[in-house]
């Protein structure tokens, strides 16, 4: 289908925050989807098992575990952040899963 063309694949840059220790790592990760106010889907197949155990750490919303989360991301080369604590995300499969958790007020304010 693509042969002989080159296929571009848009990254992005996951940032990861530990409050405790102040401690940020950055995942940089093909992105799959982004639909602005809505979903992104980034591809975490490249990731080893310790680096999705943080991410797993960092999408956890218990208690125990809500010093750590996904802070900011990047997509491409734009420098304007989207925030994590506007996403509830998933792992499913080699993919993490964010839905924006303001759907339901953008609805609102749209009715």
């Amino acid at each position: 289908r693509n042969k002989g063309k080159k296929v571009l694949i848009m990254m992005a840059w996951i940032d990861v925050e530990n409050t405790h220790t102040d401690d940020v790592i950055t995942y940089k990760v093909p992105l799959i989807k982004f639909e602005y106010q809505k979903e992104v889907i980034f591809d975490i197949s490249s990731l080893n098992k310790k680096d999705l155990d943080i991410l797993k750490l960092a999408i956890d919303t218990s208690k125990d575990t809500w010093y750590t989360d996904i802070e900011l991301f990047f997509i491409g080369e734009d420098n304007c952040p989207n925030f994590g604590s506007d996403y509830d995300f998933k792992i499913a499969g080699n993919r993490l899963i964010g839905i924006d958790s303001r759907l339901k007020w953008y609805k609102e304010k749209d009715e």
